[in-house]
């Protein structure tokens, strides 16, 4: 009897082990024409810097004050998409396993992730989407904190629908586990997102339906 116990404990220790969603890209055109397309604009990115650096050390050069503005530019510019570059190339896997999301990077610590404390908003620069071919994809807490973001393809990620189906549940609870005050503090940041043409997380509600979750709160509050 011990050993028929100690036998389903440990399948149940496998089953929790189990990792039930992980990240898969479709190798399409797109797929490689967005990696190409992102390390050329990286490219260029820091030949403009050179030329303009170039420029501004030149003391014949009277165009000091426009190429001051184009240095401010481009590093900010440089700030925002070779990290997220950076990142992206960083992840070595992500997967879902023992109720969390885990972000395996080949430097630096693992994140780990419980599911229900963030949600996954996907949005498309119309530009830069266009010519890159990629997606900001950003993992953010109910605090409206970014807690990791990364450039992906939406249309080239095999189990998004997966993925989405597996964090209702978890988010659902949450949302319902809170005060009124808080629920409306919440609901209020991702409502804006809903409404948003450039942010793909009003196209697929099997990650979050707020008009669900907010009916199910009248009901309970009644």
């Amino acid at each position: 009897m011990s050993q028929t116990n100690n036998n389903t404990e440990i399948k149940e220790q496998d089953t929790q082990d189990e990792i039930i969603w992980e990240l898969k890209h479709k190798k399409t055109f797109a797929f490689f024409w967005s990696w190409i397309a992102r390390i050329g604009y990286l490219i260029i990115g820091i030949g403009f810097i050179v030329i303009v650096l170039e420029k501004f050390l030149n003391k014949n050069n009277n165009g000091w004050l426009i190429s001051v503005i184009l240095v401010i530019l481009i590093i900010l510019w440089f700030l925002q998409s070779p990290l997220m570059l950076v990142k992206t190339l960083n992840l070595k896997k992500m997967f879902i396993k023992n109720d969390n999301l885990i972000l395996q990077k080949y430097i630096g610590k693992d994140i780990k992730i419980t599911l229900g404390s963030f949600y996954v908003n996907i949005t498309s620069p119309a530009w830069f989407a266009a010519l890159l071919a990629c997606d900001d994809v950003s993992i953010i807490d109910f605090d409206g904190k970014i807690l990791y973001n990364l450039e992906l393809i939406e249309d080239n990620i095999e189990n998004l629908d997966k993925f989405y189906n597996i964090l209702k549940p978890f988010i659902t609870d949450f949302l319902l586990s809170l005060d009124k005050e808080s629920f409306y503090n919440i609901y209020n940041i991702l409502l804006p997102l809903t409404r948003d043409f450039h942010s793909n997380f009003y196209q697929n509600k099997n990650q979050i339906d707020l008009d669900k979750i907010k009916k199910l709160r009248k009901d309970e509050e009644f």
